[in-house]
């Protein structure tokens, strides 16, 4: 059983999180997904952060991508 936290805020709550891991992940300007890249066209960053920070998991595209 992993006891890794998986959301946002389980990561920022967390006892051993540092104001330094803190800053780097804040530093970045996009959430850390495990599962990889979101499309910034396809998702405004409010709604990207807020998955990071409730699910940990990308979320759905909001826009149709530009062909």
């Amino acid at each position: 059983m992993s006891t890794k936290p998986r959301t946002g805020l389980e990561i920022l709550k967390a006892p051993g999180t540092t104001a330094g891991e803190i800053a780097a992940i804040l530093g970045k300007g996009h959430p850390p997904f495990e599962e990889g890249e979101v499309q910034c066209d396809l998702v405004d960053c409010k709604d990207c952060w807020l998955a990071w920070l409730t699910t940990g998991k990308i979320p759905a595209p909001k826009y149709k991508p530009i062909r």
